[in-house]
């Protein structure tokens, strides 16, 4: 649904693209796309990665029907290393006017088709093509509801069935959906053309706000949730969030793109202590090719820092490469009745992530103290409430604490020791609201390697801490969760 105009992220960024997969177990991690501009250009995608820190892995376009993709447009995304996206709408966009789908199938329109073909297999690089899109929605002549659903199956086999013809094997295909059925019965399913036609599932969706008279602010997994779990069990396709944006109208759009996005700890990252390298070693730290020789869940500070060994390097974001230097100044006693980490002291935020390393964060610094900048609006949308100079260690001491997986020190230290019986908690109005907040998709499964829902869960309190134990709502894992 090309034209929503009120998600401005940095430069008028109203489409963008990632991918999720269809196994739950697979690791989350998303490549970020763009539509940046109608007719995108070098400087365009250039300056989009200054602004947005990464450089967008696909880049979209909107195609009428009768006309082709620019070449110079196919130059400038594949010489800046991204992967083109053509949105391909058989109508004709000045009128908004369909074509005669019905000349289509006769094969009046074969050599313009074949024509698009071979210019795409011309390109010699992976294209993404989303073919009439969104046909489950109401408002394009090619929908289910306005064309039918067999004609617009016939429709996009026949496209299809040509460009196999012309040889076009670097062609992927998204069948690309609307997150709703409008009307109700305008499903989607109904319009799937079979998996011999489609290689990914995209899903659109857009957040509304209160911006019109019958829309309601909706978060992100509102929005995308339901639809992508049932894509993922009927399809067996990995799917794209193909278009997705949000409205300030009505709610906090900076945090709608933040929860979209997981911008928290959402890098790769990697300790060096002496020859010893320390991290995550799943499958998407080894698909880099190098993964650490330890992994970070089985080791404690005490496995490499000592009197002798006091200095470990950190590495965060193999993207933009924050590094940092971690020295052990001292080692104490544990002081009864405080719950560690703590932070003693400190100064200044942390970068927010994605800012594009130390040259993009002192851009953002430079920007966020010009209110005359050009660039000033955008990038306090983006940044949302960060101020460079604020720093409260006991802030930074709770984000230390939370999230924790602390399911072997409950085994190794708690249960050592005199702690209390766990009493099982039965009704959950009984917990106080904070607590209710730390338990909903905030606890960390070292099964599932993610923040979860804490399910069946008993209690008990030990030097001053409340202590929750449960089970992970998605794999039933045992998890632990203490409270100050």
């Amino acid at each position: 649904m090309k034209g929503f105009s009120y998600f401005l992220i940095i430069i008028a960024v109203v489409i963008a693209v990632f991918f999720l997969f269809a196994s739950k177990r697979a690791k989350d991690y998303c490549l970020i796309g763009a539509f940046i501009a109608d007719r995108p250009t070098k400087k365009t995608i250039q300056q989009f990665q200054a602004d947005f820190g990464k450089k967008p892995y696909m880049v979209m376009v909107f195609v009428d029907w009768k006309n082709f993709v620019d070449n110079t447009i196919i130059q400038d995304v594949y010489r800046e290393e991204c992967v083109l996206v053509v949105t391909w709408e058989p109508w004709y966009a000045i009128d908004k006017k369909g074509i005669d789908y019905d000349e289509l199938l006769s094969g009046k329109w074969d050599k313009y088709i074949e024509d698009f073909a071979n210019r795409v297999k011309g390109i010699k690089k992976e294209v993404f093509l989303r073919f009439a899109h969104e046909m489950n929605g109401n408002w394009y002549p090619w929908s289910g509801a306005n064309l039918g659903e067999d004609k617009y199956k016939a429709v996009y086999r026949y496209v299809k069935d040509i460009f196999d013809e012309a040889g076009a094997a670097n062609v992927k295909w998204v069948f690309s959906v609307n997150w709703e059925d409008i009307p109700g019965e305008n499903n989607y399913m109904n319009c799937y053309p079979g998996d011999e036609y489609v290689d990914f599932i995209g899903i659109d969706g857009y957040n509304w706000g209160n911006a019109k008279p019958w829309s309601r602010w909706m978060s992100f997994k509102e929005i995308f949730d339901k639809r992508c779990e049932e894509a993922a069990v009927h399809f067996k396709k990995p799917i794209i969030i193909s278009e997705f944006s949000s409205t300030s109208s009505g709610g906090d759009k900076t945090t709608w793109i933040r929860e979209a996005m997981g911008w928290t700890n959402s890098h790769l990252h990697e300790f060096t202590a002496g020859n010893f390298r320390i991290g995550d070693r799943d499958e998407e730290a080894c698909e880099f090719g190098n993964p650490p020789e330890w992994e970070e869940r089985d080791k404690k500070l005490s496995d490499y820092f000592s009197e002798n060994n006091t200095k470990v390097d950190y590495t965060y974001d193999f993207g933009d490469n924050w590094e940092h230097t971690i020295m052990l100044e001292s080692i104490e006693s544990k002081k009864k009745g405080i719950k560690y980490p703590r932070c003693i002291n400190g100064e200044r935020a942390c970068p927010p992530d994605d800012c594009g390393s130390s040259p993009g964060y002192y851009r953002l610094l430079k920007i966020l103290s010009d209110s005359k900048h050009d660039e000033y609006e955008s990038m306090k949308t983006w940044a949302g409430d960060f101020e460079p100079e604020h720093f409260d260690k006991e802030e930074a001491t709770q984000g230390m604490q939370n999230p924790v997986d602390l399911s072997d020190m409950l085994e190794e230290d708690y249960l050592e020791e005199d702690v209390p019986e766990f009493v099982r908690e039965r009704k959950w109005d009984n917990l106080p609201p904070e607590t209710q907040k730390m338990i909903l998709d905030s606890v960390y499964c070292g099964q599932c390697k993610d923040l979860v829902t804490m399910i069946n869960f008993s209690r008990t309190t030990h030097e001053g801490m409340e202590i929750l134990k449960g089970k992970c709502s998605v794999c039933s894992h045992e998890v632990v969760r203490t409270v100050n």
